[in-house]
């Protein structure tokens, strides 16, 4: 067996852990996935910064649950945290100023991953059940995931090779960031039970991630965006 196909190998027997780790029930219905080694932005309603992403669903569905990924750029990461689920329709191509869903999900508990930010923090992983919205087929949507909870400064994950958009408060308009970055999440229906990927499965990803599978993103900095590490 050559190097090569040795190597393949056991990429491949890693993605095979990985998927395996995930949840047998539930359908997901639209995901970006997380990636080691990326950017995260600030979306804190107490650090002066909302982040948003656009999607499309091939057929109309609804939604039931949302998984994300961040990080907490400083203080102690704490036990619960409190974040509200927006989804805005397009404004032209740009999320519209209002929601047309916003929902509290409370006492979110992150489950950390073997995967850092560019900046070299934990990425964590979150779930939460939210009540259920229909969602209509081939429509741009956008969903924002903002924190908030006091004494925090949370960050979420971006995957990379997109585009993703941010503003500094409720009623401000929404701005094309110039990193053209997808925000990490995945919707589902019906909700899957929330099993976090072991630590097996995580030291996998990292691993396929320095090893090129996935794009690594580069430390950037912006002086209208920030901050991302």
């Amino acid at each position: 067996m050559t190097s090569f196909t040795r190597s393949f190998a056991a990429l491949f027997a890693l993605a095979l852990l990985v998927v395996g780790a995930q949840p047998s029930s539930g359908n997901t219905i639209f995901s970006q996935a997380v990636v080691n080694n990326g950017i995260a932005y600030t979306s804190d309603f107490g650090n002066g910064q909302q982040q948003a992403d656009n999607f499309s669903l091939a057929s109309g569905t609804n939604l039931v649950s949302v998984r994300w990924w961040g990080a907490y750029l400083s203080g102690a990461v704490p036990a619960t945290s409190n974040f509200q689920v927006r989804l805005f329709n397009a404004a032209g191509s740009v999320p519209a100023i209002n929601p047309f869903y916003d929902q509290a999900v409370t006492n979110v508990a992150p489950v950390a991953t073997a995967l850092t930010t560019s900046g070299g923090k934990t990425v964590y992983e979150f779930f939460a059940n939210v009540p259920t919205v229909a969602l209509a087929g081939s429509t741009t949507y956008f969903l924002s995931l903002v924190e908030n909870s006091a004494a925090t400064n949370f960050a979420w994950s971006a995957d990379g090779g997109g585009s993703n958009f941010f503003r500094g408060a409720d009623g401000n308009s929404w701005t094309l960031s110039s990193f053209n970055d997808n925000m990490a999440f995945t919707l589902s229906n019906p909700s899957p039970a929330f099993v976090p990927l072991p630590p097996a499965a995580w030291a996998g990803l990292a691993l396929m991630a320095a090893l090129g599978v996935h794009r690594l993103a580069g430390q950037r900095s912006r002086a209208a965006e920030f901050p991302c590490l």
